[in-house]
């Protein structure tokens, strides 16, 4: 079996590159695109900084609000694992709250301090994991549409708001943040 340590992503087409023989910059064959190897790995930093600013601005903004018998009413990210909780479902709430919060979180702090640590850490590297494959912000995002859908069915006034706006452009610089981010960072510390 071929160790992989020196391959990245054809941002382009997508191709798997090897690295190991050069400097700075590397033509893919197939798209003749130019990546620039230590600005690939940088962006994965950008993208991880910008989605923490915006997923720390998030909480602020309501995603959906709804006019029922002229109370208006409105949830926010954070909201939500409270109203579980109100309903007494606890467990329920506690893994929505790691789910939607904490692991998307933990996953860009994750990502972000992989650029300053030197050294390898495997309990990082188990954090990580963790965190990219328990975040399920995304499908939090596909209940508010279907919420939306069923609200919007019954009560005229349901809309979308700012939150779910900033939402979508979150899900974004999360995922590229993750798809440039090249994990193996964390185990060899570079």
């Amino acid at each position: 079996m071929k160790k992989l340590d020196n391959v990245i992503e054809c941002y382009g087409c997508g191709t798997f590159l090897d690295i190991s023989h050069a400097d700075s910059a590397v033509k893919c064959p197939k798209c003749h695109s130019i990546i620039d190897i230590k600005n690939h790995k940088k962006e994965a930093l950008a993208y991880a900084i910008s989605a923490l600013f915006l997923f720390i601005v998030l909480p602020s903004y309501p995603l959906l609000t709804t006019n029922i018998n002229s109370t208006q009413l409105y949830a926010t990210i954070l909201d939500t694992p409270m109203m579980i909780y109100k309903e007494h479902f606890v467990f329920v709430s506690i893994l929505t709250f790691f789910t939607i919060i904490i692991a998307p979180l933990l996953n860009s702090l994750l990502i972000i301090f992989s650029f300053f640590n030197k050294k390898p850490r495997k309990t990082l590297f188990k954090l990580y994991h963790i965190s990219k494959e328990w975040g399920f912000i995304d499908i939090f995002m596909i209940s508010c549409i279907i919420s939306y859908i069923k609200l919007s069915a019954t009560f005229q006034n349901t809309h979308f708001e700012t939150g779910f706006y900033l939402m979508i452009i979150y899900l974004i610089l999360f995922y590229l943040s993750n798809h440039k981010f090249d994990e193996k960072t964390l185990l060899q510390g570079k």
